[in-house]
């Protein structure tokens, strides 16, 4: 488990840090102002879901092999849900960048759910 762990963290620091680093040069440049409170929520909540969807994979992949696409699929429904009640919770409270933080949010979720599907279909066929 331990080394399906580290695998995992070693292809998902370096695409956290790629996709992290072109956001905040995108903010750097001001395309669509965010606060920091914002940008930095973003990045720590698709970081920490991906982290711990990959934490139950690996102890699926390492104990139910012939179920951990059927648990991907489900954990990946929950993630959805929860992301369903961030921005239901943002945005129904009407701040001033609630359409931008929206739009990057659902941009940087896109981005790490297309990583994580690819990862994990690669797995599930290896």
């Amino acid at each position: 488990m331990i080394q399906h762990l580290q695998r995992f963290a070693m292809k998902l620091i370096p695409f956290s840090l790629t996709v992290f680093a072109l956001h905040f040069v995108l903010q750097y440049f001001n395309v669509w102002p965010l606060s920091s409170g914002y940008f930095y929520g973003i990045h720590l909540f698709n970081l920490t879901g991906s982290a711990s969807l990959f934490v139950a994979l690996a102890y699926c992949f390492e104990n139910l092999k012939d179920k951990a696409g059927f648990i991907y699929l489900a954990l990946s429904i929950l993630k959805m849900l929860l992301v369903m009640i961030l921005m239901a919770v943002v945005i129904l409270g009407k701040k001033d960048s609630s359409m931008s933080f929206a739009l990057q949010f659902m941009a940087v979720y896109g981005l790490y759910l297309s990583y994580e599907v690819v990862t994990v279909v690669k797995k599930l066929n290896s």
